[in-house]
Protein backbone atom coordinates (compact mmCIF):
# COMPACT_ATOMS: atom_id res chain seq x y z
CA UNK A 1 0.00 0.00 0.00
CA UNK A 2 2.75 2.46 0.91
CA UNK A 3 4.39 1.91 -2.51
CA UNK A 4 1.14 2.55 -4.37
CA UNK A 5 0.48 5.70 -2.32
CA UNK A 6 4.16 6.75 -2.55
CA UNK A 7 4.38 7.19 1.21
CA UNK A 8 7.53 7.33 3.34
CA UNK A 9 7.91 7.39 7.11
CA UNK A 10 9.57 10.80 7.46
CA UNK A 11 10.09 13.54 9.98
CA UNK A 12 7.55 16.34 9.78
CA UNK A 13 10.01 19.23 9.70
CA UNK A 14 10.79 21.19 6.54
CA UNK A 15 14.21 20.91 4.91
CA UNK A 16 16.20 24.09 4.32
CA UNK A 17 19.39 24.69 2.39
CA UNK A 18 22.19 27.26 2.39
CA UNK A 19 23.85 28.62 -0.73
CA UNK A 20 27.65 28.31 -0.64
CA UNK A 21 29.56 31.25 -2.16
CA UNK A 22 33.30 32.02 -2.44
CA UNK A 23 32.86 34.67 0.26
CA UNK A 24 31.28 32.24 2.72
CA UNK A 25 34.01 29.69 1.97
CA UNK A 26 36.69 32.29 2.61
CA UNK A 27 35.06 33.26 5.92
CA UNK A 28 35.02 29.63 7.00
CA UNK A 29 38.68 29.14 6.13
CA UNK A 30 39.66 32.30 8.05
CA UNK A 31 37.78 30.99 11.09
CA UNK A 32 39.50 27.59 10.83
CA UNK A 33 42.93 29.20 10.52
CA UNK A 34 42.33 31.34 13.61
CA UNK A 35 41.26 28.36 15.71
CA UNK A 36 43.98 25.97 14.53
CA UNK A 37 46.66 28.62 14.91
CA UNK A 38 45.46 29.34 18.46
CA UNK A 39 45.65 25.63 19.32
CA UNK A 40 49.16 25.44 17.91
CA UNK A 41 50.13 28.38 20.16
CA UNK A 42 48.83 26.58 23.25
CA UNK A 43 45.46 28.26 23.68
CA UNK A 44 42.54 26.33 25.13
CA UNK A 45 39.49 26.60 22.90
CA UNK A 46 36.30 27.07 24.89
CA UNK A 47 32.95 26.79 23.16
CA UNK A 48 29.89 28.64 24.46
CA UNK A 49 26.28 28.51 23.28
CA UNK A 50 22.65 28.22 24.37
CA UNK A 51 19.89 25.80 23.49
CA UNK A 52 16.27 25.33 24.47
CA UNK A 53 14.71 22.53 26.50
CA UNK A 54 11.10 21.68 25.68
CA UNK A 55 8.67 19.80 27.88
CA UNK A 56 7.30 18.13 24.73
CA UNK A 57 9.25 17.03 21.68
CA UNK A 58 8.27 18.92 18.52
CA UNK A 59 9.62 16.48 15.92
CA UNK A 60 7.58 13.39 15.17
CA UNK A 61 7.40 10.91 12.32
CA UNK A 62 4.28 10.01 10.39
CA UNK A 63 3.30 8.43 7.09
CA UNK A 64 3.23 11.11 4.41
CA UNK A 65 4.42 11.87 0.90
CA UNK A 66 7.79 13.58 0.55
CA UNK A 67 6.19 16.86 -0.55
CA UNK A 68 3.47 16.89 2.08
CA UNK A 69 3.72 18.91 5.30
CA UNK A 70 1.80 17.80 8.39
CA UNK A 71 1.52 19.82 11.60
CA UNK A 72 0.73 18.58 15.09
CA UNK A 73 -1.14 20.47 17.76
CA UNK A 74 0.78 19.58 20.91
CA UNK A 75 -0.92 22.04 23.21
CA UNK A 76 1.08 24.16 25.67
CA UNK A 77 4.79 23.45 25.40
CA UNK A 78 6.97 24.94 28.14
CA UNK A 79 10.55 25.97 27.44
CA UNK A 80 13.78 26.58 29.33
CA UNK A 81 17.18 27.60 28.01
CA UNK A 82 20.47 25.97 28.94
CA UNK A 83 23.64 28.05 28.62
CA UNK A 84 26.79 25.99 28.37
CA UNK A 85 30.53 26.53 28.09
CA UNK A 86 32.87 23.61 27.46
CA UNK A 87 36.50 22.80 26.76
CA UNK A 88 37.76 19.85 24.74
CA UNK A 89 37.42 17.49 27.72
CA UNK A 90 35.14 18.97 30.39
CA UNK A 91 32.01 20.97 31.10
CA UNK A 92 33.27 24.31 32.40
CA UNK A 93 29.91 25.66 33.53
CA UNK A 94 26.23 25.46 32.68
CA UNK A 95 23.08 27.23 33.77
CA UNK A 96 19.40 26.67 33.07
CA UNK A 97 17.11 29.71 32.82
CA UNK A 98 13.37 30.05 32.41
CA UNK A 99 13.86 33.21 30.32
CA UNK A 100 15.22 33.63 26.82
CA UNK A 101 18.82 34.73 26.36
CA UNK A 102 19.34 38.48 26.18
CA UNK A 103 22.21 40.84 26.83
CA UNK A 104 21.76 40.84 30.61
CA UNK A 105 21.28 37.08 31.05
CA UNK A 106 24.28 36.44 28.80
CA UNK A 107 26.53 38.77 30.80
CA UNK A 108 25.30 37.24 34.04
CA UNK A 109 26.19 33.79 32.73
CA UNK A 110 29.62 34.93 31.52
CA UNK A 111 30.46 36.49 34.89
CA UNK A 112 29.66 33.20 36.61
CA UNK A 113 31.52 31.20 33.94
CA UNK A 114 34.66 33.33 34.36
CA UNK A 115 34.78 32.42 38.04
CA UNK A 116 34.73 28.74 37.10
CA UNK A 117 37.43 29.27 34.47
CA UNK A 118 39.66 30.88 37.10
CA UNK A 119 38.97 28.09 39.60
CA UNK A 120 40.02 25.55 36.98
CA UNK A 121 43.18 27.63 36.35
CA UNK A 122 42.57 27.98 32.63
CA UNK A 123 44.70 31.02 31.88
CA UNK A 124 45.25 30.99 28.11
CA UNK A 125 42.02 30.55 26.19
CA UNK A 126 39.76 31.71 23.39
CA UNK A 127 35.97 31.54 23.58
CA UNK A 128 34.05 30.61 20.43
CA UNK A 129 30.59 32.20 20.18
CA UNK A 130 27.85 32.12 17.58
CA UNK A 131 26.33 35.23 16.01
CA UNK A 132 23.36 35.66 18.32
CA UNK A 133 22.61 39.37 18.63
CA UNK A 134 22.96 39.30 22.44
CA UNK A 135 26.56 38.05 22.00
CA UNK A 136 27.56 41.08 19.94
CA UNK A 137 26.15 44.17 21.63
CA UNK A 138 28.49 47.04 22.52
CA UNK A 139 28.01 46.30 26.22
CA UNK A 140 29.06 42.68 25.69
CA UNK A 141 32.06 43.64 23.53
CA UNK A 142 33.22 46.09 26.21
CA UNK A 143 32.81 43.37 28.86
CA UNK A 144 35.16 41.10 26.92
CA UNK A 145 37.68 43.92 26.44
CA UNK A 146 37.59 44.93 30.11
CA UNK A 147 38.23 41.33 31.18
CA UNK A 148 40.91 40.70 28.53
CA UNK A 149 38.94 37.80 27.06
CA UNK A 150 39.84 36.56 23.58
CA UNK A 151 36.75 35.73 21.55
CA UNK A 152 36.05 34.63 18.00
CA UNK A 153 32.65 34.41 16.35
CA UNK A 154 31.78 31.31 14.36
CA UNK A 155 30.88 31.72 10.70
CA UNK A 156 27.14 32.32 10.25
CA UNK A 157 25.12 29.12 9.72
CA UNK A 158 28.16 26.89 10.32
CA UNK A 159 27.14 25.19 13.56
CA UNK A 160 29.15 22.09 12.51
CA UNK A 161 32.31 24.09 13.33
CA UNK A 162 31.31 24.27 17.00
CA UNK A 163 31.57 21.03 18.96
CA UNK A 164 29.15 22.32 21.59
CA UNK A 165 26.39 21.65 19.06
CA UNK A 166 27.22 17.95 19.31
CA UNK A 167 26.69 18.13 23.07
CA UNK A 168 23.28 19.68 22.53
CA UNK A 169 22.53 16.95 19.99
CA UNK A 170 23.61 14.37 22.58
CA UNK A 171 21.19 15.91 25.09
CA UNK A 172 18.28 16.10 22.67
CA UNK A 173 18.75 12.54 21.50
CA UNK A 174 18.45 11.39 25.10
CA UNK A 175 15.29 13.45 25.54
CA UNK A 176 13.87 12.54 22.13
CA UNK A 177 10.16 11.64 22.07
CA UNK A 178 9.79 12.12 25.82
CA UNK A 179 6.77 14.03 27.05
CA UNK A 180 7.30 15.43 30.54
CA UNK A 181 4.62 16.27 33.05
CA UNK A 182 6.72 19.21 34.21
CA UNK A 183 9.55 21.21 32.73
CA UNK A 184 11.53 20.71 35.93
CA UNK A 185 11.71 16.97 35.20
CA UNK A 186 13.18 17.68 31.78
CA UNK A 187 15.69 20.08 33.35
CA UNK A 188 16.74 17.41 35.86
CA UNK A 189 17.37 14.96 33.01
CA UNK A 190 19.61 17.56 31.32
CA UNK A 191 21.53 18.13 34.57
CA UNK A 192 22.03 14.39 35.01
CA UNK A 193 23.39 14.10 31.47
CA UNK A 194 25.80 17.03 31.91
CA UNK A 195 26.97 15.75 35.30
CA UNK A 196 27.41 12.15 34.17
CA UNK A 197 30.81 10.45 34.18
CA UNK A 198 30.72 9.55 30.49
CA UNK A 199 30.33 13.17 29.35
CA UNK A 200 34.13 13.55 29.21
CA UNK A 201 34.47 10.80 26.60
CA UNK A 202 31.67 12.38 24.60
CA UNK A 203 33.43 15.76 24.70
CA UNK A 204 36.77 14.35 23.56
CA UNK A 205 35.11 12.44 20.73
CA UNK A 206 33.19 15.56 19.62
CA UNK A 207 36.33 17.71 19.75
CA UNK A 208 38.22 15.33 17.49
CA UNK A 209 35.24 15.13 15.16
CA UNK A 210 35.11 18.91 14.77
CA UNK A 211 38.87 19.10 14.14
CA UNK A 212 38.43 16.50 11.42
CA UNK A 213 35.62 18.64 10.02
CA UNK A 214 38.08 21.54 9.80
CA UNK A 215 40.57 19.37 7.96
CA UNK A 216 37.99 17.93 5.56
CA UNK A 217 36.60 21.39 4.81
CA UNK A 218 40.04 22.83 4.07
CA UNK A 219 40.96 19.94 1.77
CA UNK A 220 37.73 20.20 -0.20
CA UNK A 221 38.23 23.78 -1.36
CA UNK A 222 40.97 25.89 -2.90
CA UNK A 223 41.99 27.56 0.38
CA UNK A 224 43.89 24.49 1.56
CA UNK A 225 47.07 26.13 2.88
CA UNK A 226 46.31 25.60 6.58
CA UNK A 227 49.27 25.11 8.87
CA UNK A 228 49.55 22.74 11.85
CA UNK A 229 46.14 21.12 11.30
CA UNK A 230 47.33 17.56 10.68
CA UNK A 231 49.71 17.81 13.64
CA UNK A 232 46.91 18.99 15.94
CA UNK A 233 44.68 16.01 15.16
Amino acid sequence: MKNKLKLSYLKTNVKTSRIITPNSTFMCICFIKIITRAIALGFNILFMDESSILSKNNSFRTWRTKNQNIYFNLGPNKRSNVSLIISKNEIIYYKINKTNTNENTFLEFMNEALKEIKLKKIEKYIIVLDNLSSHKTSKVINFFKDNNINIVYNCPYCSYFNCIELIFLYIKRNLYLKVYESLETAENDVKNLLDSNNIKNTLIKNYKEVLNTYLAYSLNNKYNNLNNLEYII
